[in-house]
């Protein structure tokens, strides 16, 4: 007798699932397919024709502008949240709004992961040892009211280095081709 109620109630829980399933799976495709189709549109709502080049507009707009490869003095946002410190900076990519800078420190470590010490003394002549180059993660964006003074140029030897992590260029909107 008792096998027979748990034998029903199986069978109760069971239709009871075959009914709910559908509807769970349902809900897992349509969030799959939310997580899928989101970025690709946001991706498509932003200027298509923005990317990097190595050369910048040829209309002489930016000639004023930080290049990449050259070290300047900047207002460097910190990496985590807010605040800023006034340090030399690498300028890998320039847009119309700002740079993109890895950040220099006099703090030698550049025996850590994705550091290397950065010859100082062509760009200034104060310096008593070389500095170390963060080129680890992400660029960091500076607007260009917090760009100061251009000190010099990167090293050969480094700059090859940074190349080979990140894209420099200038970046900016295709120009229209004229028919």
């Amino acid at each position: 007798m008792a096998m027979t109620a748990y034998g029903s109630l199986a069978e109760e829980s069971l239709a009871d699932l075959m009914v709910i399933l559908p509807g769970i799976v349902l809900s897992a495709l349509i969030a799959l397919a939310i997580l899928i189709l989101v970025p690709v549109l946001v991706a498509r709502t932003k200027s298509p024709r923005r990317s990097i080049h190595s050369a910048p507009p040829p209309d002489g707009s930016w000639a004023w502008r930080a290049r990449p490869g050259q070290i300047w003095w900047a207002d460097v946002p910190y990496r985590g949240g807010e605040g800023s410190k006034e340090r030399p900076c690498l300028v890998v990519r320039t847009h119309q709004d700002g740079i993109e800078v890895l950040q220099i420190t006099s703090k030698a470590k550049p025996h850590l992961p994705f550091r290397m010490q950065i010859p100082t003394k062509s760009w200034d002549p104060k310096a008593r040892t070389d500095s170390t180059l963060d080129f680890s993660g992400t660029p960091r964006f500076v607007d260009n009211h917090r760009v100061r003074r251009l000190l010099g140029s990167c090293d050969a030897r480094v700059w090859n280095v940074v190349t080979q992590y990140h894209q420099p260029g200038w970046v900016y909107d295709a120009q229209e081709p004229r028919r």
